[in-house]
Parts: C-alpha cells; structure tokens; sequence
C-alpha cells in the first residue's frame, strides 16, 4: 500500500505503488461483481472469467489513468510499463480500449449536461467485462459506474497528498 507519510517520491515509486493498488482494487472490484455477473448468466467457465478478471484490471488502470491526466506522463510511463501483459483481451490494445472508456466517459457527461442519467461509462465497462456488447442491464453498470467515481476520488486524493520527484 502506498505510504502517504512520505510525501515525497519518484514517478517510477509512486507508478509502481499506483500499480499495487491497481490490482488490490481490481481483485476487490472481481470479487464484488462476479456473483452477480455469474447470476446474470456470465462468467461460467473459467476463459470468461479470465477475461473478466484481466478487463478489471484494464479498467482500473484506465480509471487511474484518466484520474491523472496527462500532466502525470512519469507516473503513467511507469504504471503501464507494470501493465505490458494485458493488451490481448477482447482483442483490443490498451490505448483501444481507452479510447473506448474515453469517449464513454464523455458521453456520459454529455448525457448529464443534458439532465439525463444513464451510466453510458458503467455500461461500457459491463460490456467490455463479460465481452458481450448487448448487454444493457443498468442496475449493474449504475453500480460500477460508483465504483469507477470511487476509484477516481481516491486516485486524485492520494495525488494531491504527494510531490513527484523525477
């Protein structure tokens, strides 16, 4: 876990503890959602569920990548060089699927603008989850769609508390 007593790292710590809590929150996100999901008639065999686990991780380091923006490039260098495995699922590289998590978010805030609350970003994360794009259920994607903002908030937290040394 991240030492929020010292305040001052290296983006190449901070990365790796960024990294650390990537896959701490992704393993309770797995652990949080699959027994509805396999409710749901999803992940029943263990390729689904790999494909799952290794799309959470995905969207985390998604989540903390959009959490800190481009002005912490050192920090993002050195997450992603942890994460180099995990471009095979669904086919999609990790800057596709970004792409794909980016243009939800904004359609979401665009869907808010507009007085309409429809987790476009919760669903796009469903979806990409248990690799069937038709899934719609909203209950489910409004809840990791808190997630996501939970996440986020504590990205953004853990940054304002830390000076990045390069």
């Amino acid at each position: 876990m991240f030492n929020l007593f010292k305040k001052q790292v290296t983006a190449e710590a901070y990365g790796h503890q960024l990294w650390l809590l990537c896959c701490d929150w992704s393993e309770k996100f797995c652990l949080n959602f699959r027994p509805e999901l396999r409710l749901a008639g999803y992940l029943q065999n263990p390729t689904e569920d790999r494909v799952f686990m290794d799309e959470a991780m995905r969207l985390h380091l998604w989540i903390i990548s959009y959490a800190l923006g481009v002005e912490n490039r050192n920090v993002l260098d050195a997450l992603h060089n942890h994460a180099h495995g995990l471009n095979i699922v669904n086919s999609k590289t990790l800057r596709e699927i970004y792409a794909i998590y980016n243009t939800a978010a904004s359609k979401e805030m665009e869907l808010q603008d507009a007085g309409l609350t429809q987790p476009a970003l919760g669903m796009t994360a469903i979806q990409y989850l248990v690799n069937n794009k038709a899934h719609t259920e909203d209950i489910t994607a409004m809840l990791v769609r808190i997630e996501i903002e939970d996440v986020i908030n504590a990205v953004r937290k853990m940054r304002m508390e830390v000076k990045i040394r390069n």
